[in-house]
C-alpha cells in the first residue's frame, strides 16, 4: 500500500535517521573514537597551514524517497550497515560530505524531473549541493555534472533548470577554483597524472616520492597504451559493478516513474565508471551505493508483488521470504561492520600500548618517531603523527614535507644513520609496510639485518619497537 501522508513518512524517516546517528555515536565511543582513515590527518595538517597570506597555504582546498514508506525505510537500514558505506561514512574522512551532499542534490534533482517540479530554488538547491559535495571529494563535481547533463537529456525541455543546476554548482565550487587560479594551476587540476601512473602499473604509496610522472595524462598514456586500455577496461568493469541492479532493474521495475528514474541512474552509473575506470580507489562509488540499495530494494518488493499476482495464496510465504532475504541481508552486513569495529578497536588498544612504552621512554614529540605504518598516529603525543615515508600528502600539500621529511630506506645503514641525524629515537615497523618500503627494511623487521644502533625493544601485535641506541648514551 502506497503511503502518501508525508508528515507520517518524515517522522519514520527522522526516527531512524535520529537511531543511526546515535548508534553512530555508540561505536565510536566503543572504539574510542579511533580515527580509521589516515586521510583525516591529511586534511587536518591542510587546516593547521591555511595562511590567507600564503596562497599556496589555501591551493589543497575547502572542504521523498521515490518508493513506498516501508521500502524506503528498508533500503535505509541496508545502506546504513552496508559495508563499504559503514567503513567510510563512520571513519574520520571527507566521504561522508561527499556522499551525504551528492544524495541529496541528486535526490532533488530527479524528483523534480520525477514530477514535473519547476522551482528554481529546489533546482539551485541540488546544484549547491553538488558543488558543496566537490569541495569535500572533487569527483562530486564530475559526478554532479554527468546527473546535470543526463537529467536535460531525459527532459530537454527543462535546460533552463539544469542550466540554473550547473550554473550554482559552479558558484558553490567557486572557492576551489579562484584558490587554483591563484597559484597558477588549472581551474579544475587534479592529480589525475599519479591516479593514471597508479592505473597502469599499481604505485607503492610508500615510495611515492620516487615516481617521476611525464608532464601530462596524455603522455603517461602513450608510454603504454596497451597496458592502459587494458587496465582501464577492467576498471570500468570495477567502477561499474554498483550499477548493476539498474540493469536488473530495466527488467523488472514495472513503476513508471522507478522505471524512468533507474534508467537515468544507470546512465548515471556508466559514465561515471567510464569518468573513473582509471581510479584504483574503493571509495569511488560511494556516491552511488544509497540509490544502488534503493533500487536494490524495490526491486525485491516487485517481485514480491508479482508473485503475489500470480499466486494470490502464496502472499504470506512471499512477504516471509522476502523478510528472510532482506533480514539475512542486513545480518551479514553487521556481521561484516562488526568485524571492521573490532579491528578498529584492537588497532586502537595497540596504538595506546606502543604510546604508552615510548612516552614512559622519554619521547616527547611524535617526531622522535619514525614508522612504516602511516595509519599510526598518537593521541596525547603532539603533534600526533610519527614521521614516515610515502602517502597523498606528499603530492601538493603545502609544507608537508618540510615537517614530515622522508628518510632513506634502500639500505639499513642509511637508514639509521638519518634517524640518528634527525633525532629518531624509535622507529615501529611492521612486516607488510617495511617491505614496501624496501628489502633492507623488511630484514630489520625480521632481525636479518643486526646493527647496534638499533635495537629491538618488544613487539605489539604486529607492530616491533626498535630504539635508536646513542640516545641511551647521549640523553636528551
Amino acid at each position: 500500500m502506497r503511503v502518501n501522508n508525508t508528515s507520517a513518512r518524515l517522522s519514520s524517516s527522522t526516527v531512524y535517521i535520529a537511531g543511526y546517528a546515535l548508534c553512530t555515536l555508540i561505536c565510536g565511543y566503543l572504539s574510542n573514537f579511533f580515527i580509521s582513515q589516515n586521510d583525516f590527518w591529511g586534511h587536518l595538517f591542510i587546516a593547521e597551514h591555511l595562511d590567507p597570506h600564503t596562497p599556496a597555504s589555501l591551493y589543497n582546498g575547502f572542504f521523498r524517497l521515490f518508493v513506498d514508506e516501508t521500502p524506503a525505510l528498508i533500503a535505509m537500514v541496508l545502506l546504513s550497515v552496508f559495508p563499504r558505506w559503514f567503513h567510510y561514512i563512520s571513519g574520520a574522512g571527507a566521504d561522508a560530505g561527499a556522499a551525504l551532499f551528492f544524495f541529496l542534490g541528486a535526490s532533488i534533482l530527479m524528483q523534480s524531473v520525477l514530477e514535473g517540479e519547476k522551482s528554481v530554488l529546489r533546482i539551485g538547491l541540488a546544484g549547491v549541493c553538488f558543488g558543496a559535495g566537490a569541495l569535500w571529494r572533487y569527483h562530486i563535481f564530475i559526478a554532479g555534472g554527468i546527473a546535470v547533463f543526463l537529467i536535460w537529456i531525459f527532459n530537454p525541455r527543462s535546460w533552463k533548470m539544469q542550466a540554473i543546476a550547473g550554473i550554482t554548482m559552479l558558484a558553490a565550487y567557486s572557492p576551489q577554483i579562484i584558490i587554483n587560479l591563484i597559484n597558477g594551476h588549472g581551474p579544475f587540476e587534479t592529480a589525475h597524472e599519479l591516479a593514471i601512473y597508479d592505473c597502469m602499473y599499481s604505485a607503492n604509496w610508500h615510495r611515492i616520492s620516487d615516481i617521476h610522472l611525464i608532464s601530462s595524462m596524455l603522455q603517461t598514456i602513450l608510454a603504454d597504451p596497451g597496458r592502459f586500455i587494458s587496465r582501464y577496461s577492467l576498471g570500468v568493469a570495477r567502477q561499474f559493478a554498483i550499477s548493476l541492479p539498474f540493469i536488473a532493474g530495466l527488467f523488472i521495475l514495472r513503476d513508471n516513474r522507478l522505471q524512468r528514474l533507474n534508467r537515468i541512474l544507470l546512465m548515471i552509473g556508466g559514465l561515471y565508471a567510464i569518468a573513473f575506470g582509471f581510479s584504483v580507489s574503493s571509495r569511488v562509488p560511494i556516491p552511488l551505493i544509497p540509490f544502488a540499495v534503493f533500487i536494490t530494494t524495490a526491486i525485491c518488493f516487485e517481485l514480491r508483488g508479482r508473485i503475489t499476482a500470480l499466486r494470490p495464496s502464496m502472499r504470506q510465504t512471499a512477504t516471509l521470504l522476502l523478510a528472510a532475504v532482506i533480514a539475512a541481508q542486513a545480518l551479514f552486513f553487521v556481521y561484516k561492520d562488526m568485524r571492521k569495529l573490532l579491528f578498529r578497536n584492537q588497532q586502537a588498544r595497540t596504538f595506546r600500548q606502543i604510546e604508552s612504552i615510548l612516552v614512559q621512554s622519554g619521547v616527547r614529540d611524535s617526531r622522535q618517531v619514525f614508522t612504516s605504518d602511516w595509519d599510526f598516529y598518537f593521541r596525547g603525543l603532539g603533534p600526533h603523527r610519527p614521521l614516515f615515508n610515502g602517502g597523498w600528502g606528499r603530492m601538493a600539500t603545502y609544507r608537508w614535507p618540510e615537517e614530515y621529511p622522508e628518510l632513506p630506506v634502500d639500505t639499513a645503514a642509511l637508514f639509521i644513520t638519518d634517524c640518528v641525524r634527525r633525532g629518531v629515537r624509535y622507529v615501529l615497523l611492521t612486516p607488510a609496510d617495511a617491505a614496501e618500503l624496501s628489502a633492507d627494511m623488511r630484514k630489520l623487521y625480521d632481525g636479518a639485518i643486526m646493527d647496534p644502533r638499533m635495537r629491538y625493544i618488544t613487539a605489539i601485535r604486529d607492530f616491533r619497537i626498535f630504539r635508536i641506541e646513542p640516545y641511551d648514551q647521549h640523553p636528551n
